[in-house]
């Protein structure tokens, strides 16, 4: 194996004098290259890397191979940009070489020999710690003949040189989001292709299963009220059923031949209905190497990416979200380092709403949906200790309150407590057309935001679709108070619980005189109606796209800015 890190300390002191302080501080912040990247010799003794078990270069002659892709590539012909002011010490005046990742040595080498300076971009700061391991770059760093970036440098301006972009192959291969993200760097941003007077069209692409599904559902709808052209993938019933056994037992499903054939169908679509955007919401099954291949087939086509989800439970979002044109999701400033991290240019706080048509009062639900106080959702431990202190501490002591108390929803299994007597129809899954009925049905409404923990969740990650509903609903809830409700509702419009005991007493008190929550239920609707619908949302999306017709003509909302 090869010696470690003979070079690395001098091409970090380098780096520092030559100006590149950004890039010197996010490679000392990562220490020392791990063991997952490998370095090795090959014939020609130049040095190859290896990451995560797969070589980067041919063992046999990585030079000649080099050299021969250097010739085949530069210049490369098209690429525009943009809007350049280099911070650093490259001539703007004078073209560079682009170089896409930095795990292999013998193309740096290479590219290093021509006349132009080299401003390489890496991913992984762990590669390019291997890389400065065993290649003494000391000259060309202090000089800036050697420009480094990593994710960071995304989040400035775009350049405006017609630059000479060289992909490092396993690079690409190894990282697809993050190349996807630096060519729309290197190009630079293009609106949506569709005149203001031309309605745009939109594809939808939903997950094969999940929670997100329901706001695919209502996404879809909105997109039909604006008066879109839009369609969404019908994914066939065998793949949701292996996107289904796969979450519960991945040994048992090819998740590889899922996402292959979800990526077909993804294709066959985009090529039939030829849509100006994209739009993917969470865990629809698009991995970055299709979107390579979207853009290389249809450029003209925007891809989003609406993340509605939590990030510190899907980190799969990391390895996505690069890959975007546009990307939007539901935490507010928790997200904020995220998108530095990952050099996110083009993202956006996009937090969840209500259909209005679907939620919405109604006089005389049926009865089964009806209580005195409901919650619905599923069964979080948070959840469990709340609702079990809530009856064993006050409720049980409220004459006939047993009768009008109830549970709905699934993921309650192995419940020991009281709360198993409230449990609707033994606690099966409640359908989407259910959920209206519940929320219309019940005097008190009882909002309390998923958890892991033993009682509220008070980091305030974002705000779940039940707060919209409910409001949609003209229906009186108590929420667990959360930093961003703050900018989505007035206090007189929600019910705020800052501890449990707040949330049981609202709930008495609105059973003793309904009339101050009505009031406030009734505000609540008119907000949602204003700002918080799912058409909001979607016309949010197209004038981050580029789009400013007619179905986008109202004002943003303050907090969407």
């Amino acid at each position: 194996m090869f010696a470690r890190e003979p070079f690395l300390n001098n091409n970090l002191t380098a780096l520092k004098a030559g100006g590149q302080t950004e890039a010197a501080a996010w490679l000392e912040g990562h220490g020392r290259p791990s063991e997952r990247i490998v370095t090795t010799l090959a014939q020609d003794s130049l040095p190859i890397l290896i990451a995560n078990g797969v070589s980067q270069d041919s063992r046999r002659d990585p030079g000649a191979q080099a050299a021969s892709l250097i010739k085949k590539t530069l210049p490369w012909p098209g690429l525009k940009a943009s809007n350049y002011q280099e911070t650093n010490r490259v001539d703007i005046n004078s073209e560079a070489v682009f170089l896409f990742g930095l795990s292999g040595p013998a193309l740096l080498t290479e590219a290093l020999k021509g006349a132009h300076p080299v401003v390489a971009f890496e991913s992984d700061p762990e590669v390019a710690l291997a890389l400065l391991a065993v290649l003494d770059l000391s000259s060309e760093l202090k000089s800036n003949r050697l420009t480094i970036w990593g994710p960071w440098r995304l989040l400035s301006a775009p350049l405006s040189l017609t630059p000479h972009l060289l992909v490092h192959p396993a690079a690409k291969r190894r990282a697809p989001a993050a190349f996807l993200g630096f060519r729309q760097f290197i190009i630079g941003f293009e609106p949506i292709h569709c005149p203001p007077s031309q309605i745009p069209k939109v594809l939808i692409v939903p997950p094969l299963s999940g929670g997100s599904l329901a706001t695919t559902f209502f996404t879809l709808r909105a997109a039909q009220t604006l008066g879109l052209q839009t369609k969404s993938i019908d994914w066939p019933e065998e793949l949701s059923v292996a996107s289904d056994r796969a979450v519960k037992d991945p040994s048992s499903v090819s998740v590889g031949a899922i996402f292959k054939e979800a990526s077909q169908i993804t294709l066959r679509e985009i090529e039939q209905f030829r849509p100006h955007l994209l739009l993917a919401l969470a865990q629809a099954p698009v991995l970055p190497e299709t979107l390579i291949l979207i853009k290389d087939r249809f450029p003209h086509c925007l891809t989003a990416f609406w993340f509605v989800e939590d990030f510190r439970r899907f980190s799969y979002v990391f390895d996505l979200a690069p890959a975007y044109d546009l990307f939007f999701h539901i935490q507010g400033p928790l997200f904020a380092p995220i998108v530095k991290r990952l050099g996110l240019k083009r993202a956006w706080y996009l937090p969840l709403a209500a259909d209005p048509d679907f939620f919405k009062p109604s006089i005389a639900p049926p009865t089964p949906y009806r209580a005195q106080i409901s919650f619905m959702g599923a069964g979080y431990p948070n959840r469990r200790r709340v609702l079990t202190d809530f009856w064993q501490k006050r409720w049980s002591k409220i004459n006939n309150l047993a009768k009008g108390f109830k549970i709905f929803g699934s993921g309650w299994e192995g419940l020991k407590s009281p709360l198993i007597d409230f449990l609707f129809e033994n606690g099966r899954r409640i359908l989407l057309s259910e959920i209206a009925l519940i929320y219309a049905g019940s005097e008190v409404n009882l909002n309390i935001h998923s958890s892991d923990s033993d009682g509220f969740d008070t980091s305030g990650a974002f705000v779940n679709p039940r707060t919209f509903e409910l409001a949609a609903s003209g229906a009186f809830q108590t929420v667990d108070s959360r930093p961003l409700i703050e900018g989505l509702f007035n206090e007189d419009e929600l019910s705020l619980a800052v501890e449990p005991e707040q949330m049981a007493q609202a709930a008495e008190n609105h059973l003793l005189d309904p009339r101050p929550g009505r009031a406030q239920a009734l505000k609540a609707r008119t907000r949602v109606l204003k700002e918080h619908t799912y058409a909001h949302r979607l016309a949010f999306v197209l004038r981050a796209a580029g789009y400013d017709g007619p179905l986008t003509n109202a004002p943003a909302p303050p907090w969407l800015s």
